[in-house]
């Protein structure tokens, strides 16, 4: 599904409310977001927009939220992944697409966001959360806990 701008849905569409506190809750703040939207809705202590290519900047330690535009998806995944797996943890809000068979080699665990908890109930693939870091099992235990998460699968 594509703008009349020509980017899909998905590329120009926020994070929902839900899920910005959802990522807010379990991280206590977020460190960075490199793909943060005009005004750092996410309220990263630093944040990239589109205009600074957050793929192309240092995103430090710590916590790392990640909305990815579907363009590069994969460089943005595996760079998130990186990320949680050296220097702190990160979440990742992605489409489960049928390629995403990588994501068991990076991540620690996904959970399957509910129908209702899409992005405003238009987005047709379904969405998940991907983290990776050393608190997995408090990641689990958290999104097992959430009415916006439809199951947890542990990698």
């Amino acid at each position: 599904m594509e703008n009349a701008n020509g980017t899909s849905f998905y590329d120009s569409t926020p994070t929902p409310l839900h899920i910005q506190h959802f990522v807010q809750d379990f991280f206590g703040g977020i460190d960075v977001d490199p793909c943060a939207e005009d005004g750092n809705r996410m309220k990263a202590a630093t944040y990239y927009t589109a205009a600074d290519d957050g793929l192309t900047h240092s995103w430090g330690p710590g916590s790392a939220y990640v909305h990815p535009p579907k363009t590069d998806l994969r460089d943005w995944l595996l760079r998130a992944a990186k990320h949680g797996r050296e220097v702190g943890e990160s979440i990742v809000l992605a489409p489960w697409l049928a390629d995403n068979d990588y994501v068991a080699d990076h991540y620690d665990a996904v959970a399957f966001l509910t129908r209702e908890s899409s992005l405003f109930g238009v987005y047709v693939e379904p969405l998940v959360l991907l983290y990776k870091g050393k608190r997995y099992h408090d990641f689990i235990e958290f999104a097992t806990n959430s009415r916006h998460v439809a199951r947890v699968v542990r990698f």
